[in-house]
């Protein structure tokens, strides 16, 4: 009698065991859904349409550059991604992307990221519908002409975007990518500064804009690159493109 007791007492402990695995088996995906889509809440991001950052839950940073391609800095970037094994954006203005084509082909090839940055960097703000759209599609039309993609990200020169803009964006499938450290590199600050307004405001999720266009002032940001990876590397970020940083695909 106390054995068939014991195996009874046994079975039913058992059969309360099975019932939580499999409860927690199914209500795991449930509570996960709404954590995994408010990711992106933060700050001034409307999720899929507009970012200024990623998630503050991952320890991630996004190198992007704009208003390249050309022949002096954009190499010379390129050599140190390369050699500290980093992938960035380039927001690329497609004027000179027609003027670059080696170039922006070789962005491609390395794994880094192309975005449209407009075709000849007009502020969008004092522009129509129709300007806004023209700026968008030749862009993307010398872009896809190069390397056969056509860019999902679009950077708004100077990040100047209103209604009208992001009207024309969003009905594109498009998705506005802003940023959350500018290193006003172009303004000619030396090496110091542009690597201690990146390092010393580094935070979760963060995008870091600097230069690889047609300027003469950027010695300091391109001599920065290194110690500000380095840098950041040592403080355990890890360096992605924004398709990676917002978990999304970066061509249409």
């Amino acid at each position: 009698m106390q054995r068939k007791l014991i195996y009874m007492l046994s079975l039913v402990l058992a059969i309360v065991i099975a019932s939580l695995l499999v409860y927690n088996h199914f209500k795991t995906p449930e509570l996960a859904a709404p954590i995994d889509g408010n990711r992106y809440n933060r700050g001034h991001n409307i999720p899929g349409k507009l970012y200024w950052a990623g998630s503050e839950q991952d320890k991630m940073v996004a190198l992007t550059f704009d208003d390249g391609p050309e022949e002096h800095w954009t190499p010379k970037i390129l050599d140190i991604l390369k050699e500290k094994k980093v992938k960035a954006t380039f927001f690329v203005i497609g004027e000179e992307a027609l003027k670059h084509p080696t170039m922006l082909k070789r962005i491609y090839s390395e794994g880094h990221v192309i975005g449209n940055h407009t075709f000849d960097h007009i502020n969008l703000k004092k522009a129509d519908s129709q300007q806004i759209n023209q700026q968008l599609e030749e862009c993307d039309s010398v872009i896809y002409n190069i390397i056969g993609e056509t860019p999902k990200f679009v950077r708004p020169p100077f990040g100047f975007h209103n209604q009208v803009v992001d009207d024309v964006v969003y009905a594109k499938n498009k998705i506005i990518i802003l940023w959350s450290i500018d290193t006003k590199d172009w303004t000619g600050k030396d090496t110091s500064t542009v690597e201690a307004s990146v390092v010393s405001k580094m935070q979760n999720g963060y995008i870091v804009l600097q230069h690889d266009g047609a300027s003469p002032k950027l010695a300091g940001s391109v001599e920065a690159l290194p110690d500000i990876i380095d840098r950041l590397k040592d403080k355990g970020y890890t360096f992605v493109t924004v398709a990676e940083l917002l978990n999304t695909q970066p061509y249409q």
